[in-house]
């Protein structure tokens, strides 16, 4: 048909405008690499869609894991009078990496708290500039927090620490810091 989906109208036009597609159209080899470029650029497109929604996704999950855990800990403790030390421990734990998680998406969506008194007098040129120097330092002190933490969870990992009551091993609480500052850095460029 004449009809082509958008990955595939939006593939096609990136080649049109590279000059690639007119080249390939006028020798007469366009129509075998339709199927290619148009599965290629669905690709990209769940790819993206993926990246884009990845600290959100992962918040809910999250979120909709810890609700439980934390239901079940107060039935324990307050009906049954028995405790659930395991239950706690994990809730405690999501609730770290939803923290960082959540800096990183407040990154994406631009809604990390900002006094906006100064910026609001600024022209929009001069407003620009302002918001870019902001970034840079933003960008600067989440890659020293990420070293910095990296060092913490290669020492943890050295130590073979665990957690008390589920025997998690601690680097992967402690990733969350350098799992998040990594985001919130790309999630920087991206602006």
């Amino acid at each position: 048909g004449g009809e082509q989906t958008g990955a595939n109208q939006m593939q096609d036009s990136r080649m049109v405008h590279s000059g690639i597609l007119p080249t390939l159209e006028r020798l007469g080899r366009a129509a075998p690499l339709r199927p290619f470029l148009s599965l290629r650029g669905a690709l990209f497109l769940m790819l993206k869609k993926c990246w884009d929604h990845l600290e959100e996704t992962i918040l809910i999950y999250s979120y909709l894991l810890v609700i439980p855990l934390l239901f079940a800990q107060v039935i324990c403790r307050y009906v049954l009078n028995h405790s659930l030390s395991w239950s706690e421990e994990i809730a405690r734990y999501l609730f770290i990496w939803q923290v960082w998680l959540g800096s990183s998406y407040c990154v994406q969506k631009g809604r990390h708290i900002r006094i906006d008194v100064f910026t609001s007098r600024l022209s929009p040129r001069l407003r620009q500039v302002y918001e870019i120097l902001i970034a840079l330092v933003c960008i600067v002190f989440c890659a020293f927090l990420a070293c910095k933490s990296i060092a913490v969870t290669g020492m943890i990992v050295r130590l073979k620490q665990t957690s008390p009551a589920v025997r998690i091993p601690m680097q992967f609480i402690y990733a969350c810091v350098p799992v998040s500052c990594v985001l919130m850095i790309l999630r920087y460029f991206e602006q």
